[in-house]
């Protein structure tokens, strides 16, 4: 992680873990934090819904 920040050319950098599973929104939403709170970093607890008719996640 930190050699990966210390190579970023852009103002955020986004972890991701590969066995996670993130929303459509995900960043928007961490993006739309930044912004609001001039927070330093930004996080999100897990939380699951599954819609057994659409079988969504």
């Amino acid at each position: 992680m930190n050699f990966g920040r210390n190579q970023a050319k852009l103002k955020y950098v986004a972890k991701w873990d590969d066995n996670d599973y993130y929303g459509s929104a995900y960043l928007y939403e961490a993006l739309n934090t930044f912004e609001c709170t001039k927070d330093d970093i930004v996080g999100k607890r897990t939380g699951f819904m599954y819609f057994p008719k659409t079988k969504e996640l």
